[in-house]
């Protein structure tokens, strides 16, 4: 079955009188496209579906972050302000299928790619008074928006085992997770010299301060419902199997206090958790 959608978005303005020059600023418009179709197939011992759409999202004064440096005699660490690029494009293909084996092996599938780029923006002018030297945005002009990685995969694996109703519905399930470096930020790209030339900063640091690298996650899970027949689901859980040490998001503050800082996504973890469902009178 195919499927055609045309939507559009807005995103309100704000203000924040902290920032001199830049209190406030203005809302983003988005006109998104999507196409696609829906498929599903069904036998004795197969069942499934397949999924596929195309979109295009074309924004028009788009919302995006821009780090502030501060002037030495001002005393600050730096700062970040919102700001209104003129246009913007992203546009993609999502794929989501599932298949079920015997009424067993369930295996689910699911991929994005994503291509994103900023077409045209204007960085405001900041006043004489203003704490701060310089806006540096976190998206270039000809360049891919922050956290957009361009490819990113899902697959899993869950088997349930061929158990007597009675004892309860047992399955054992795991979770691969891929996800293509992507840019947190374009802001540190490029250092200003005092003489006001740019230079890029993998010319000097040897690396690309703004890139998140790829990720390769593992997630395990063993589920118990209707425990030995009961109103009692059990589950277990772990994730991250490998315990990756892998940063999500970095804070840019290389230009003006001369250091970056990273949030890091959470390390290996498990646990159980137990649900009571109360049955009708």
């Amino acid at each position: 079955m195919g499927q055609g959608k045309k939507g559009r978005g807005y995103r309100q303005g704000g203000v924040n009188l902290t920032n001199i020059g830049l209190e406030s600023w203005g809302p983003e418009k988005v006109e998104a496209y999507e196409i696609g179709a829906k498929t599903s197939f069904r036998g004795n011992s197969l069942q499934g579906y397949f999924n596929v759409a195309g979109f295009y999202n074309d924004f028009s004064d788009q919302q995006i972050i821009g780090n502030l440096t501060a002037k030495p005699e001002s005393g600050l660490a730096g700062g970040n302000a919102v700001i209104n690029a003129g246009k913007s494009r992203i546009w993609g293909i999502e794929v989501d299928s599932s298949v079920t084996l015997f009424d067993q092996l369930r295996l689910d599938l699911g991929y994005t790619y994503l291509n994103t780029k900023l077409q045209e923006i204007i960085i405001p002018e900041l006043p004489p008074e203003s704490p701060f030297s310089e806006i540096r945005p976190t998206a270039l002009l000809g360049e891919t928006l922050a956290l957009s990685p361009k490819h990113r995969l899902t697959a899993s694996a869950t088997y349930t085992l061929p158990l007597d109703e009675s004892i309860g519905r047992i399955s054992i399930g795991a979770t691969y997770v891929y996800t293509a470096k992507q840019w947190a930020s374009h802001s540190s790209d490029y250092l200003t010299l005092t003489n006001g030339q740019r230079i890029r900063t993998a010319s000097v640091f040897g690396y690309e301060p703004g890139l998140l690298p790829a990720t390769n996650l593992v997630n395990l899970n063993i589920g118990w419902n209707n425990v030995m027949g009961g109103p009692v689901d059990a589950a277990f859980f772990l994730t991250n199997l490998t315990d990756e040490i892998y940063p999500v998001n970095i804070g840019s503050s290389l230009t003006s206090g001369g250091f970056e800082n990273a949030l890091y996504g959470a390390p290996r973890m498990w646990g159980f958790r137990l649900r009571y469902s109360f049955g009708k009178d």
